[in-house]
C-alpha cells in the first residue's frame, strides 16, 4: 500500500540495521580477521552488541535463514552495496557453523554486486572470500577465485589484501600438489605482514610456511618458521589476557 520510495527505504532501513549487527558478531568472533569499513547510512535502531561470541553466534543461528534471504533482497533491489557487504560480514558466522553452502550461495550474489558496482577491492574480497569457500569442496573453482583476487589486488597495490590472498592460494597449491608455488607466494605474504606489523598475519604465514616445509621435505626450515609462529601466537595471547 505505500509508494515504491517508501518500500525501497524500509528494506534500506531493515538491512543496514542487519549489516551493523552482523559486523558486531564478525568483530566478537574473529576480531584479527580482514575487517571491511561499513559506508552505509547509520542504522535507523540501535544494531545488537554481544557480550560473548557465544551470544553473537547463536543470534545468527537464529537469523541464519534471514540473513541469506536480505543478501538476496539487497541484490533484487539493486542496493549492491549491502549484497556485498552482508555476506563478507556474515563470514566468520558460516565459517564457524561449517555453513559452506550458505558461504558459498551468499558470496556468489555478493560478487555479481560488486562487479555491477564497479567497486574493484569489493570484488577482490569476495572471489577471496569465495575462493575459501570453494576450497570446501571445488579446488579449481577455489583456485580460479583465488588467482583473480591476487591480480585485482596486486593491481590496486593492496598488500594486506594481496597478502591475505596470497596465503589462501598458498593453501589450495599444497593441497593439490603445487607446493613450490605455494611456498614463493608465502614468502612474500610474510614480508608484508612483517612490513606492516601485523603480528597476526606474521604468525599465521609462518604457521604455513612450515606446513609446506614440511611437504617439501625440509624439516629444519619447517621446525624454525613453526617454533617462530608458536612464539608469536604466545605473546599475543599475553598481550589478551588469555
Amino acid at each position: 500500500e505505500e509508494p515504491q520510495p517508501d518500500r525501497d527505504a524500509a528494506v534500506a532501513r531493515v538491512l543496514t540495521w542487519y549489516l551493523h549487527t552482523v559486523d558486531a558478531v564478525a568483530h566478537m568472533v574473529s576480531p584479527y580477521r580482514y575487517q571491511i569499513p561499513l559506508t552505509p547510512a547509520e542504522p535507523v535502531g540501535e544494531p545488537l552488541t554481544f557480550g560473548t561470541a557465544d551470544e553473537a553466534l547463536n543470534w545468527c543461528e537464529t537469523e541464519r535463514a534471514n540473513l541469506v534471504a536480505a543478501t538476496r533482497q539487497a541484490s533484487q533491489a539493486g542496493l549492491d552495496e549491502f549484497a556485498w557487504q552482508l555476506p563478507v560480514a556474515s563470514l566468520s558466522f558460516f565459517n564457524r557453523r561449517t555453513y559452506w553452502a550458505d558461504w558459498v550461495e551468499t558470496h556468489r550474489i555478493a560478487l555479481a554486486s560488486a562487479q555491477r558496482s564497479g567497486d574493484r577491492r569489493a570484488e577482490a574480497l569476495v572471489l577471496n572470500n569465495l575462493g575459501i569457500g570453494y576450497a570446501r569442496r571445488h579446488m579449481a573453482e577455489a583456485v580460479g577465485s583465488f588467482e583473480q583476487a591476487l591480480q585485482i589486488r596486486r593491481e590496486l597495490k593492496d598488500q594486506p589484501g594481496e597478502a591475505q590472498t596470497a596465503s589462501n592460494l598458498a593453501d589450495t597449491y599444497s593441497r593439490i600438489g603445487r607446493v613450490d608455488e605455494a611456498l614463493d607466494l608465502l614468502k612474500r605474504a610474510l614480508d608484508i605482514h612483517r612490513e606492516a606489523g601485523h603480528r597476526y598475519g606474521e604468525g599465521v604465514t609462518l604457521d604455513n610456511l612450515g606446513e609446506a616445509y614440511l611437504a617439501l621435505g625440509q624439516i629444519d626450515e619447517a621446525i624454525a618458521s613453526l617454533s617462530e609462529a608458536r612464539g608469536i601466537f604466545a605473546s599475543i595471547g599475553e598481550l589478551r589476557g588469555e
